[in-house]
């Protein structure tokens, strides 16, 4: 009897079953990241939005928050919402999942949707180009790709400015890492960012 690559999740797939688990796991990475821009495109911020940001930050870091687009200020939003539900007293993590993109709005810059489309699209074909692309310094063109590839290292710096506790600081600094450190606060930062 045979073993199909079912049987093998351990081992390389092979017989083409590689092939079609990429081609799954990237049409569902781009569905998403369609659903993802396409909701982004007219994003509607709650009226709730000031209390909750009152609730977890200091006045100087709700001006950093405001500085970010409305799509990204509702990415924030969400995350905050799904960490405090999963743990209400955490207060770094909430304050980590509200900042944790805040260097998309570093160096006078921006992350916009185009920015967010080229970093995704550059990352999967061709990495170094996406990587030369992004680094930095960076022209005025090149800025918002940038800001999408160098954001944790950029918020980290910021909120440390910002008076955020060293734990926050470290959160924000490695919740892109892949892998991730072994460390449940980050785990559930990362989760929360990718789910919502």
């Amino acid at each position: 009897m045979r073993l199909h690559a079912i049987d093998l999740p351990n081992r390389r797939y092979s017989n083409g079953w590689n092939w079609i688990r990429r081609s799954r796991e990237l049409n569902l990475s781009l569905f998403y990241r369609l659903r993802q821009g396409l909701s982004g495109l007219r994003p509607v911020l709650p009226p709730t939005l000031d209390s909750d940001l009152r609730a977890a930050l200091t006045p100087d870091q709700i001006s950093a928050f405001k500085r970010l687009t409305a799509y990204d200020q509702l990415h924030l939003l969400r995350v905050y919402r799904f960490t405090r539900v999963s743990d209400p007293t955490n207060t770094n993590l909430h304050q980590a999942a509200l900042l944790h993109d805040l260097g998309k709005a570093a160096l006078g810059g921006r992350v916009r949707l185009i920015n967010r489309a080229a970093n995704v699209l550059l990352a999967k074909v061709t990495p170094r180009l996406n990587k030369h692309l992004a680094r930095l310094p960076a022209s005025r063109w090149r800025l918002g790709l940038a800001l999408a590839l160098h954001h944790p290292e950029l918020g980290a710096a910021w909120a440390e400015e910002l008076g955020c506790s060293e734990r926050c600081v470290w959160l924000i600094r490695h919740h892109a890492d892949n892998p991730a450190p072994d460390d449940l606060d980050l785990l559930l930062l990362i989760h929360a960012d990718r789910s919502v």
